[in-house]
């Protein structure tokens, strides 16, 4: 019995040093690597959303290079519709008064004969 009490002993402390050393001691290289392993974790998530934000942004970049691209294209095309019809207004207003003095004209030259000229 002493001797099952005494292998108990022996296993205990056994389990009990294993269960401290489990523990880092942060003055030991090992355990400032163990402590600097959580922290170096985070920078590598750090940098990893670095990287994924680069990436979203160099794409929104990419569009709205793209959206600029077509508005001002767009922008091009309504300038020049607008001078179109700035000058079909011109030409236009000048149709019209042509024939209006021409009209006058017609009217003028349709007097009865010997009726007196229109003033």
């Amino acid at each position: 019995m002493a001797r099952s009490t005494a292998f108990a002993a022996t296993i205990a402390l056994g389990l009990l040093a294993a269960a401290c050393s489990s523990w880092p001691d942060p003055k030991s290289f090992g355990g400032q690597l163990q402590s600097q392993g959580g922290q170096v974790s985070a920078i590598g998530e750090k940098w990893s959303k670095g990287e994924a934000s680069l990436k979203v942004g160099r794409a929104m970049i990419k569009d709205g290079e793209a959206d600029v691209e077509r508005g001002e294209s767009r922008v091009r095309k309504g300038e020049a519709k607008i001078r179109n019809g700035e000058a079909l207004i011109r030409e236009g207003e000048q149709l019209k008064l042509q024939a209006e003095q021409e009209y006058r004209q017609f009217d003028a030259s349709r007097q009865l004969p010997g009726a007196p000229p229109a003033s």
